[in-house]
């Protein structure tokens, strides 16, 4: 549910068209606002939406953009409240997307980054999302939209990101969605839970107030306290432009062995070997699984490619589990599930 609260109404105001996609990486330090990539949003949304947008809520100073959502007290959306929107005149595709910011933690609130296309650019609707919610700033609401179906995800981030200055990330490419926080990979989708994007879209950075989410956010209350969400780069690098290309892994090896852990109960191992197309040992490759029955678990492959995953204790009368591999993950790796040379193993009882 969580783009459907940013997804880009047509606006009124345009017509729609196809937009031209840039190829051309670039690093904004968003020192002051470049209208030759930007463009400053003076709209209504509505929907989901409690504000309008306008220019004045984009302030650059001390080499960071401010976004600021307040009480309309000047009128200039005809709403009750107000913030900013930045978006890129051009459209962009597969690649690597970066923004290092501090979101707002009022509650009601959304810290946005995303890529939109839709209505208003003569498209579908195709949207990858990172937003973080002002109701609970310590986790991270993923998606992806395509053909205006959504893909939902929460990442429990480890920190309060209202605290500090993070970066997050994600890579699109043809066969691979994967998001990032300070460059450690958390999540990544492949179409198995439906087809990924495929239109090329606007670069976007918003905050904004909700209302009427059912539950998603608590409604934004109006305030004379102002929220604010603050972006100090954005980055795009294309996917030519990568000095890393998503490589294709698989499961070179997989082993299994078990032990007694007590005289009730016994464990089960599954030793996984990671492999590249060229059957180079891969290190740094997350490998997910499940033995029978159970909940899945992860390891993290070392300089020979291998890692072991160990079950819970597994009582005496059952005298065997089968380990399978649910996917592997990595930086710059996808997942080549038919080239494994097994994706599971039974376990015998010691």
């Amino acid at each position: 549910m969580a783009a459907a609260m940013n997804q880009q109404a047509a606006r009124p105001t345009e017509t729609a068209r196809a937009l031209p996609v840039s190829t051309t990486s670039f690093t904004d330090e968003l020192l002051a606002f470049d209208s030759a990539r930007w463009q400053a949003a003076q709209w209504n949304n509505g929907g989901y939406f409690l504000n309008g947008w306008h220019p004045n809520q984009l302030a650059f100073a001390d080499g960071r953009m401010r976004i600021t959502l307040e009480a309309d007290q000047l009128g200039l959306t005809g709403k009750s409240c107000v913030s900013g929107e930045y978006r890129t005149l051009l459209s962009y595709g597969y690649g690597l997307y970066k923004a290092r910011l501090i979101a707002s933690s009022t509650p009601g609130t959304i810290t946005a980054f995303f890529t939109y296309s839709g209505p208003a650019e003569g498209t579908q609707h195709d949207e990858i999302d990172v937003e973080i919610k002002g109701d609970d700033p310590t986790k991270l609401q993923l998606n992806y939209w395509s053909n205006d179906v959504e893909h939902p995800t929460v990442i429990n981030l480890g920190f309060d990101a209202s605290a500090a200055y993070h970066e997050y990330a994600f890579r699109w490419t043809a066969d691979r969605l994967q998001w990032f926080v300070d460059g450690v990979l958390v999540h990544e989708e492949n179409g198995s839970r439906g087809p990924l994007p495929q239109v090329a879209g606007r670069i976007m950075l918003n905050h904004w107030g909700t209302t009427g989410t059912n539950g998603w956010s608590t409604d934004y209350q109006v305030t004379a306290t102002p929220s604010v969400a603050t972006v100090e780069r954005v980055t795009f690098t294309s996917e030519s432009d990568l000095a890393s290309p998503m490589a294709p892994v698989s499961v070179g090896s997989l082993a299994g062995s078990a032990y007694w852990g007590s005289t009730k109960n016994w464990r089960a191992v599954a030793t996984i070997g990671v492999r590249n197309g060229s059957g180079a040992a891969v290190a740094g490759a997350v490998v997910s699984g499940n033995f029978s029955g159970a909940s899945t678990q992860s390891c993290t492959t070392d300089g020979s490619g291998a890692c072991s995953i160990t079950s819970t204790a597994i009582g005496k009368a059952v005298t065997s589990t089968t380990f399978s591999v649910s996917g592997i993950t990595g930086a710059n790796m996808s997942y080549a599930a038919g080239g494994n040379a097994a994706g599971s193993v039974l376990i015998r009882q010691p």
